[in-house]
Parts: C-alpha cells; sequence; structure tokens
C-alpha cells in the first residue's frame, strides 16, 4: 500500500536564530516561576510578607533550581521584581470576580428558625418606664456573678470578699486546715451509714455518689463581719476510686517484693538480719518508702519447720542454731519468719482505706 507524503513549505528567514539568542540571553526565572516560588514563600513559612522572600529564597538555592527548572540568581526574589509582579496582576475586576468565586464556593449559609436575639452588653443603668417589650428590660444581672475557680481560690478570705460583694463561687476545697479535719467526719456519715448517699448518673454510666449539706460561715471585710450559707458537696468519684485503687495496688506489690527480699532463704552471699529491731526498722522503710506505711501486715505464716533453742540444743536440719528466740508460734529454721509471700496484707485495713476515698 502506497503512502501519500504530504510536504508544507513556509518561508521562516532568521525567525528562528532570532528566538534561539532571545532565549539564550534571557536572564532569571520568568515571572510565571517569581509567582510559583513566592506562593510556595507564603504557604510554607505562614508569611505574606515580601521583604523577607529573599532571604529564604536564598537559603535554598538548590531545592529552588531543582524544583523551578532555572537557575537561582541572588537578586531574584528582591522586592523590585516582586512588586512587578503585584503590578501585572492588580487587575481589580478579576480580582473582584475571583474572590466572589471563592466565596461561594467555601461559604455555607444556614436558615435557622429565629426565636431571639440576646445581647451580652456590659453593665449599665438607666432611669425609664420598662416595658415588656422595650429596649432595656430588666434581665439578668452581671453585678452579681459566679466565679469558678482552683482550691487556691477557695481561701476563707476570698470567699468572704466575694459573699461581700454578692457574688458566689464554685471551688473545690482543699484538704487543709479545718477542711481536712472536717473532711473525715463528712466521709465517715457515708461509710458508717448514717449518711444516705445520692447515685450521680450520665447517660446510662455510673458516674459517682454523694451528698450536700449546708454550714453557717463568717469572716471579715474591710472591717465588716460577713455571715453567709455554705453549700458542701461531698462526691465520691468512681473513675478517681478505681485509680486510686491500681494504684495501691502496685504500691503493695512493689513493696512486697522488698519485703521478700530483707528475709532471703539462707545461703552463701545471702546476708540474714538477726535483730529484731533491725528488721521491724527495715520494714518501716520500705512501707514508708511506697508510701503504704498505714497499712500493717497480718502475722506472717511460718515455714512449718523446728526453730532449734537454744544455742546449743538439739535440732535437725544441718545443725543448724538460732541465735535468738522463735516468735511466739513459730518454728522456722530461718532467723526470722518469713515475710511477704508468706505473710498477707491487712485485708480489714485496705478495705476502710478503699472504702474512704472520695
Amino acid at each position: 500500500m502506497a503512502t501519500t507524503l504530504t510536504l508544507r513549505h513556509e518561508r521562516v528567514d532568521d525567525i528562528p536564530v532570532i528566538i534561539g539568542l532571545a532565549n539564550q540571553r534571557q536572564l532569571g526565572l520568568n515571572n510565571g516561576q517569581l509567582t510559583v516560588g513566592w506562593l510556595a514563600y507564603i504557604l510554607s513559612q505562614g508569611d505574606h510578607r515580601q521583604s523577607t522572600v529573599r532571604e529564604w529564597a536564598n537559603s535554598l538555592p538548590h531545592t529552588l533550581e531543582r524544583l523551578l527548572g532555572q537557575p537561582l540568581r541572588e537578586v531574584e526574589f528582591s522586592d523590585d521584581r516582586l512588586s512587578g509582579i503585584l503590578r501585572r496582576l492588580s487587575d481589580e475586576e478579576a480580582w473582584e470576580a475571583i474572590e466572589e468565586d471563592l466565596w461561594a464556593a467555601t461559604m455555607v449559609v444556614y436558615e435557622l428558625e429565629l426565636t431571639g436575639i440576646r445581647l451580652d452588653s456590659t453593665t449599665s443603668y438607666g432611669y425609664h418606664q420598662v416595658t415588656e417589650e422595650g429596649v432595656m428590660p430588666f434581665g439578668p444581672s452581671k453585678d452579681h456573678r459566679l466565679y469558678a475557680g482552683d482550691c487556691k481560690m477557695a481561701a476563707l478570705p476570698t470567699r468572704a470578699e466575694l459573699v461581700a460583694h454578692g457574688d458566689s463561687d464554685l471551688v473545690p476545697l482543699p484538704r487543709t486546715g479545718e477542711t481536712a479535719a472536717q473532711f473525715e467526719s463528712w466521709v465517715s456519715a457515708i461509710v458508717d451509714s448514717t449518711q444516705e448517699a445520692t447515685l450521680v448518673w450520665d447517660r446510662g454510666q455510673l458516674l459517682g455518689a454523694g451528698y450536700e449539706f449546708e454550714r453557717a460561715l463568717s469572716a471579715t471585710v474591710d472591717g465588716q463581719p460577713v455571715h453567709w450559707t455554705e453549700r458542701v458537696q461531698v462526691v465520691r468519684s468512681r473513675a478517681l476510686a478505681q485509680r486510686q485503687e491500681a494504684t495501691l495496688e502496685r504500691q503493695l506489690r512493689a513493696a512486697e517484693a522488698e519485703l521478700q527480699a530483707l528475709t532471703p532463704a539462707p545461703g552463701r552471699g545471702k546476708r540474714q538480719i538477726r535483730e529484731e529491731a533491725t528488721l521491724q526498722a527495715a520494714i518501716a522503710q520500705v512501707l514508708a518508702r511506697h508510701e503504704v506505711g498505714g497499712l500493717s501486715m497480718a502475722s506472717p505464716v511460718c515455714s512449718g519447720m523446728r526453730w532449734p533453742w537454744p544455742p546449743g540444743g538439739t535440732g535437725w536440719a544441718g545443725g543448724l542454731r538460732s541465735p535468738m528466740p522463735p516468735p511466739t508460734g513459730c518454728r522456722c529454721l530461718r532467723p526470722w519468719c518469713t515475710i511477704g509471700g508468706a505473710g498477707r496484707w491487712n485485708g480489714t485495713f485496705i478495705s476502710s482505706k478503699t472504702s474512704r476515698w472520695a
């Protein structure tokens, strides 16, 4: 099958030479490359100022040359060149059209049912007749406010100052001073079943329990006595109690491991504590270090082996002899009773402690 070759002749003269020389003499980036580089600076640095673009571009010469495909001169992103870009882009009609399109594409308007408008204005005074639909009706006063804060705000002088100015406060009471002593009786009221607690629920989830009571307080503000009735809420958070129980369990396990190490099995390199006072002091240090000093241990369980006493007396198990009399009811061969694994923490004391967490 024959192929038809179509030829078209045009007279080019010196046009390729002129354009080629012009391309070779082009210096620096064109307007499009300058714009792309400037946009990269604005978006990456979060800065729209043009005075800092030059320094930024000169700190990344290899990166920008590679991405823009053109050698980067030191003056490329100068104020003069960037100002020229702005002049070419300063077409108000074009920008208004762009803004209009952007607004329509990014703004969402919802039609909501209007039931009323409330303005949170500053406190003001007026002398006028109040009407039901008037411009200045009576409303919630901002002269008397509710202040909420942390335990530092719970200082009695601070609360008295608020009361003296007709304000209210909502703060957690610190467990210091008189509050620390009174707090035990507040918790005991629930633990001893003399106070009924109210369960606090949130969408079917139990958050905790507690109760509320009132007490009379008084203080002096600017030399004047101030008296008021305060509402106190005693609340036991279920989540907080669970975290405290888990923390106590970790402390007990760590203390138990150290207590076991105090009385290792007899053997080479195993140093034994042979004085009861020394052992008790070491036990106290372990309990204090793990913050379980208030938790006593139940009587340890003996190994059930015979304790040869007095020294030189008859016995068995390799003729071991104890340098001190055994504890009451103990028949161990070791210098003292086994601690930790054989012993048990005082469960009654632990239950009493955990039940008072509020």
